[in-house]
């Protein structure tokens, strides 16, 4: 039955198993955070490979690295797994603080960083002059 139902009725659906407490939001986050969709995954790939300044790999057999992202992404289940829920986690945390809802508008708001930044290693003294703007 459940593929069958249009989104529109799935929304519904969980909206009402809400409002019933038959199903708690958490639930519903929870379980969204279990399946995510194909563009968020790729978002948090985005993140992930911008953001993770951890080791990811070792050169001594049997030494784990500090980030295990990318094993992970050698198991068939790896969404459910430690760093990809973390980085899933940290993703949709950055995505709200800076209002970004898609994989094109987070592609530009780190383009717009990088350009950003690059200018600014060309001003001498800009390390300094942002701490005084930002304090």
């Amino acid at each position: 039955m459940i593929e069958t139902l249009s989104p529109e009725q799935t929304k519904a659906a969980l909206a009402l198993l809400i409002e019933d407490e038959k199903l708690s939001a958490e639930d519903l986050a929870e379980a969204v955070k279990r399946c995510p969709t194909a563009e968020v995954k790729r978002m948090v790939d985005i993140v992930h490979n911008s953001m993770c300044k951890d080791q990811h790999d070792s050169e001594q057999e049997g030494v784990k690295p500090e980030c295990e992202y990318h094993q992970e992404d050698q198991e068939p289940n790896c969404w459910n797994q430690y760093e990809h829920q973390k980085w899933l986690d940290k993703t949709t945390e950055l995505l709200g603080e800076i209002d970004v809802a898609n994989e094109k508008e987070l592609l530009n708001a780190f383009q717009t960083v990088n350009t950003t930044l690059t200018k600014l290693s060309q001003i001498k003294g800009a390390r300094k002059l942002l701490e005084l703007l930002l304090a």
